[in-house]
């Protein structure tokens, strides 16, 4: 195998790992939860990069990812943080 498919499956590997670094999220109410319902599939870092949503957008969304909707105490508190911390993106004018 080539050096430069060695260094693509290497980057790959670290990509769905997560990449050894934990994304700094906000402090603040359901932190914990968020990071242990999100951190069970995907970096944290997903969030930081997403272009945010709207409180019903990050339910919809979370529920077709999850199995939060079997748990509605932390599905609201997962929606409520994200949608604090996260609102849609809207450029600078």
């Amino acid at each position: 195998m080539s050096l430069w498919r060695h260094a693509a499956m290497a980057s790959a590997i670290c990509a769905l790992a997560g990449g050894g670094e934990a994304a700094p999220l906000p402090k603040g109410e359901g932190l914990k939860v968020v990071r242990q319902e999100c951190t069970r599939c995907h970096p944290l870092r997903n969030i930081v990069n997403s272009d945010g949503f709207t409180a019903p957008q990050w339910r919809d969304f979370i529920v077709r990812m999850t199995d939060l909707e079997n748990r509605p105490e932390n599905l609201d508190v997962v929606v409520a943080y994200l949608a604090k911390h996260f609102p849609p993106y809207a450029p600078d004018d």
